[in-house]
């Protein structure tokens, strides 16, 4: 700061929380000068803002602020608060399994995130389970399977259909089980 003073005119705005009585000393022994300033500030205008995804949240917040600039609020009587990007999770994920020696990529789970409601607990529905049929018989399957299984504290469920005798006695070796009380619906309603 000192040599900066030298050769320019400088302006420092703190908080009188972030002055200190040593930090005043010195600021003052380079050639400032303590002048404090009324705090004036408007009561916040305050606006919650929800949009299904990162984009559309970001569009309405730079409306929101083109439109208080408008009105002429200062930009430097605004504030955003903008809530962490994992809020925004992708309805369908992807966990590649790769073969060590090749790199190529061996199968595939696709799944997205769930809520058990008489758990209280996150789960996982596997939408898809794919090794390809040079791949089979390595391991993969079972790998992605646990690898999910790592990602809860709930359940991984998922629909195997019943002539797949081969992934049905994997899911037994694994330690899971067939929901015999729960009928699977489906449906697809015109438009």
């Amino acid at each position: 700061i000192g040599a900066l003073g030298r050769h320019a005119d400088l302006t420092l705005t703190l908080d009188e929380r972030d002055l200190s009585a040593p930090l005043r000393a010195r600021l003052e022994a380079l050639g400032f000068r303590h002048e404090a300033l009324p705090r004036v500030r408007p009561a916040p205008a305050m606006a919650l803002v929800r949009a299904p995804n990162v984009e559309r949240e970001a569009g309405e917040i730079a409306r929101r602020i083109l439109e208080q600039a408008a009105a002429g609020r200062p930009f430097r009587e605004m504030a955003i608060v903008v809530r962490a990007a994992d809020v925004y999770a992708p309805l369908l994920r992807a966990t590649l399994a790769v073969d060590d020696e090749t790199g190529a990529i061996c199968g595939h789970a696709l799944w997205h995130d769930t809520f058990g409601t008489f758990s209280g607990r996150r789960g996982i529905w596997l939408e898809d389970l794919f090794v390809r049929d040079a791949c089979r018989r390595a391991g993969h399957a079972r790998a992605l399977l646990e690898h999910l299984g790592s990602l809860v504290e709930g359940r991984v469920a998922w629909d195997v259909l019943t002539w797949n005798e081969g992934a049905i006695a994997l899911y037994d070796r694994i330690g899971a089980r067939p929901v015999r009380e729960w009928i699977r619906y489906s449906w697809e309603p015109s438009d």
